[in-house]
């Protein structure tokens, strides 16, 4: 799926018409879900898989919670997200920190997730991510 940029006024328009099932300013940019994408997807019988902020997620939950799976996906310690952040060389120290500040509340948020593991290996994160996709794709939910 491609984005769709459009004005903050525009944003805001929608936002105050409940057109998004989830929206967030993340880092100064804003992000958001419409229920109309959702609501054709389930109408289409279509599975979709989203990479939402935590908050993002549990209100696409709180909204769609029959046809919702949500999985957190842990760092195994702020050091450790630290490093990897400062490694992809994509965000500044003032990006990082920011970032930073954030976890503790995402890791409170992780708890209310149906689904969690920690990110230790890469390799292993992603199999064990297509093991609880392809289970729920099975018809298999909640079955991990």
């Amino acid at each position: 799926v491609d984005y769709h940029f459009i004005s903050h006024s525009e944003f805001q328009s929608m936002i105050n018409k409940k057109q998004f099932a989830e929206y967030e300013d993340v880092h100064g940019q804003f992000y958001g879900t419409l229920k109309s994408y959702l609501d054709d997807s389930i109408i289409q019988g279509k599975p979709l898989l989203l990479e939402l902020d935590v908050k993002g997620a549990i209100s696409v939950k709180e909204l769609y919670s029959k046809q919702t799976l949500s999985i957190f996906v842990k760092p195994p310690s702020e050091d450790v997200l630290r490093l990897r952040l400062e490694n992809r060389g994509t965000d500044d120290k003032a990006l990082i920190k920011k970032r930073l500040t954030r976890i503790h509340m995402e890791l409170e948020y992780g708890g209310m997730f149906d689904v969690s593991f920690v990110n230790d290996d890469l390799e292993v994160a992603i199999k064990e991510l297509k093991h609880i996709i392809l289970t729920q794709l099975e018809g298999k939910i909640h079955e991990y």
